[in-house]
């Protein structure tokens, strides 16, 4: 976000101009970094801390790790969307 910017992130996903929302999100773009490292441990520690990472589409589970027994790579993660039909602009 930080480095693209917000006019590149949407353009990818098929919108020409980015809604006002992600400009103020850019204009403030230290602030949101910073609140971001403070926040996003405490978050991921949470629910780490369960075990429980599942992912679900429509109601319908696209990956659970307890099931697994492990958490799935970036890789495993985009191949397992587009099972599900979902399309990633330019890739």
């Amino acid at each position: 976000w930080m480095v693209m910017g917000p006019e590149a992130l949407f353009r990818m996903v098929g919108m020409q101009q980015p809604p006002s929302w992600a400009n103020t999100l850019n204009e403030n773009a230290i602030q949101l970094g910073i609140l971001l490292f403070l926040l996003l441990p405490q978050m991921v520690g949470r629910y780490t801390q369960t075990g429980a990472f599942e992912l679900y589409l429509d109601g319908e589970t696209v990956f659970s790790k307890l099931a697994e027994g492990r958490f799935p790579n970036g890789d495993e993660l985009l191949g397992l969307f587009r099972d599900a039909g979902l399309k990633f602009k330019g890739a």
